[in-house]
């Protein structure tokens, strides 16, 4: 399986406006390129795709904690640089997205490639489209 590097706008500080529980990834990086070809894929066949909310991002905080600064850099600034494995799945009901690394106080992080408000493709078929 192929891997792929996490790498993050502004690791070390939060985006103010932008940033609260999530961290943006770097649209320079090599993973925002392959995310973006990704979701230019499945939008092209199926065009019925939410838009998207927010840039690619991964949350690290979760609902049930207090949104701070330190805590959102300090686990960013952990995951900067890891490599994973490229692995895309469902992320709940609607969302296919990539599986990222764990984050400590977090758990398993993921990036939303999708938001389907309707009728589900087959995983298969959108993982096909972003190999």
């Amino acid at each position: 399986m192929q891997t792929v590097r996490l790498e993050f706008k502004e690791p070390n500080s939060r985006i103010e406006g932008s940033e609260v529980r999530s961290k943006l990834l770097s649209n320079v990086s090599d993973l925002y390129k392959r995310l973006e070809r990704c979701r230019n894929n499945i939008q092209s066949k199926y065009p019925h795709l939410a838009p998207k909310r927010m840039d690619f991002h991964t949350e690290l905080i979760s609902g049930s904690e207090v949104p701070t600064s330190e805590l959102l850099v300090s686990r960013a600034s952990k995951l900067h640089n890891t490599e994973f494995p490229f692995r895309t799945d469902m992320i709940g009901k609607k969302a296919f997205g990539l599986v990222g690394p764990n984050a400590d106080g977090y758990g398993q992080t993921h990036v939303t490639i999708a938001f389907f408000p309707g009728n589900i493709p087959s995983l298969s078929d959108l993982n096909n489209l972003c190999n």
